[in-house]
């Protein structure tokens, strides 16, 4: 996992919890000029931890540096091979860990390890037509899982090759205000994943309310768990049903 600050780390526990090694992340990350880049993404198989990194400052532009995949050896957490890419965001590792998925100015690549390139698929944000791909992740049947913080505001998914598989969440999502709703999400869902049991997991970060969702394939809404508001001084309820 990833401990982000001012001094991230990868870190890597077993399955008990105990702590294996932790790595401070800019000693792995050769940088220019001081700059230290963000962390966009992160993912591993049995080969590779990838971290995915760039110049998320837009105060300051570093004309040395490049955004870019570091694959470190899973073994030794040193860095072993590195990818430039044009914006890179989150990246997946498919399930059985053989091929490396990522989002490029809002467009999904994959990523050749070996060959060290990306390749564009046909699965890509489209601004002027209200599409925006922002977060991404990988099911168990490999298809690619995109949450779309355009005009729908709904998970999405794939197959490699571009063609649609299912949809989670209402079209549209949800307003900011008023009567709550809870088969939409708001414009600030931060995460999304996919568990073994192909039930797929919305984190959305805002205070209206702060919310993590479990869904089904079929866009079912299995459970949620809700947290703080914005609101809560006024004595109010998020879901007047489930007071």
């Amino acid at each position: 996992s990833l401990i982000e600050g001012t001094s991230p780390a990868v870190v890597a526990y077993d399955v008990n919890g105990s702590l294996i090694s932790e790595i401070d992340v800019f000693q792995m990350i050769e940088v220019n000029n001081g700059y230290r880049p963000t962390i966009v993404g992160m993912d591993s198989n049995d080969k590779y931890i990838a971290l995915a990194h760039k110049n998320d400052d837009k105060k300051v532009q570093y004309k040395n540096y490049r955004p870019c995949i570091t694959f470190l050896d899973v073994n030794t957490m040193k860095p072993v091979k590195r990818i430039f890419v044009d914006d890179i965001g989150e990246i997946r590792f498919t399930k059985d860990g053989k091929k490396l998925y990522g989002l490029s100015n809002g467009n999904v690549i994959e990523i050749d390890i070996e060959k060290g390139e990306s390749i564009e698929l046909p699965i890509k944000s489209d601004k002027d037509n209200g599409i925006e791909y922002t977060l991404l992740t990988v099911d168990n049947d490999n298809n690619i899982v995109l949450f779309d913080r355009g005009d729908d505001l709904q998970v999405k998914a794939f197959t490699p090759k571009g063609a649609p598989v299912y949809t989670v969440g209402k079209e549209g999502g949800r307003t900011p205000s008023g009567w709550w709703d809870e088969t939409g999400f708001g414009t600030l869902t931060r995460s999304i994943c996919v568990d073994n049991n192909d039930h797929i997991w919305v984190v959305e970060e805002t205070d209206s309310p702060r919310r993590i969702s479990v869904w089904s394939q079929d866009n079912k809404l299995i459970k949620d768990y809700l947290s703080t508001t914005g609101y809560k001084a006024a004595y109010s309820n998020i879901d007047h049903d489930r007071p």
